[in-house]
């Protein structure tokens, strides 16, 4: 990613929870799934859709862009390489809550996330928060 070079989409990513230093992988995904975001438009309401959201892309891309959690993931290059530097286990800043925000992709992904809400609002007014 670091080269300018596109997610590909048969690239996976595994979704993991981090407790106390414990990987736990959740779900794995391929990245064409992921980044397909017509799923959300399918949702009956705001939860739903606020669910299908921070559940796939939201989550998957912070995997994906922290990468490293497991040892498939040390073998191809495609994740963003500035570790967090009290962190021996080859996990990107954008892995792990407490570092997300230092890494300069963090904002870029959160902003799109903000522009599929709006976007989703938009189409469903009915649907959103009020």
């Amino acid at each position: 990613m670091l080269a300018g070079n596109a997610i590909a989409a048969n690239d996976s990513d595994t979704v993991v929870e981090n407790i106390n230093t414990k990987i736990t992988p959740v779900a794995k995904e391929p990245m064409q799934i992921v980044l397909d975001t017509t799923y959300l438009w399918e949702a009956a309401d705001i939860h739903h859709f606020s669910y299908e959201m921070e559940d796939m892309i939201h989550n998957c891309m912070h995997d994906y862009i922290g990468g490293a959690v497991d040892e498939e993931d040390t073998v191809k290059a495609i994740y963003n390489r500035i570790y967090q530097a009290a962190d021996k286990s080859l996990q990107g800043l954008m892995a792990d809550v407490p570092s997300a925000g230092f890494d300069p992709i963090f904002f870029l992904h959160h902003a799109n996330l903000d522009r599929l809400w709006m976007k989703w609002e938009a189409d469903f007014p009915e649907k959103r928060l009020t």
